[in-house]
């Protein structure tokens, strides 16, 4: 198993292509800074991809329907 979290999409894609041909086998989870790399990290082996900004939208939502 291994975490990704650089900041730069394309590093991100390049890292995961040299891991995965290191270790066919090996478990990827990503971080994708914006929705339109998600399937090319997905493409490149990466299996769990996060969008930061998306889990904090989300929190933010799910806080604010507490208080409804």
């Amino acid at each position: 198993t291994y975490q990704l979290d650089t900041p730069k999409s394309n590093e991100n894609i390049l890292i995961i292509l040299t891991a995965k041909d290191l270790n066919p086998n090996i478990i990827i989870g990503a971080r994708a800074n914006e929705e339109k790399i998600v399937n090319k990290l997905k493409k490149a082996g990466a299996k769990i991809i996060v969008l930061p900004e998306r889990l904090g939208a989300q929190g933010i939502i799910d806080e604010l329907s507490k208080h409804k």
